[in-house]
């Protein structure tokens, strides 16, 4: 299971900025600038 995958189903942890049910947004683990955010559909 990949990564993002495991973040979805809360295997692991993220700072999770919004979720409903298309999609999932979170901050970069090493992010290049302050407030990197990833968008990851479901």
């Amino acid at each position: 299971m990949c990564d993002f995958c495991k973040i979805i189903n809360k295997q692991l942890p993220a700072y999770i900025v919004y979720e409903d049910n298309q999609l999932i947004s979170f901050l970069e683990i090493d992010p290049i600038h302050e407030g990197h955010v990833l968008i990851v559909p479901k």
